[in-house]
């Protein structure tokens, strides 16, 4: 039987800022998923990324760095 897994939503921001941070993560292997953003009559939902559960300790230190500096610092 496959383990089912948790998506956590990690980040919500421009589809640009998502897409970097994205990258950073999976650089750093953590695994992503993007829910890209929605146009409609009320105006426009930001991108989504979300982690895995499991991951969202470890994401969550580069999200936290992404968001002070815009870039991961620690590169």
């Amino acid at each position: 039987m496959e383990q089912v897994v948790q998506p956590t939503l990690a980040f919500v921001g421009h589809q640009v800022e998502v897409a970097f941070l994205k990258s950073l993560l999976e650089g750093a292997g953590i695994a992503c998923s993007v829910d890209l953003p929605v146009w409609g009559e009320s105006g426009v939902r930001d991108a989504r990324l979300f982690v895995a559960h499991t991951d969202m300790e470890a994401a969550a230190e580069l999200v936290a760095d992404f968001r002070q500096h815009g870039t991961h610092s620690k590169i």
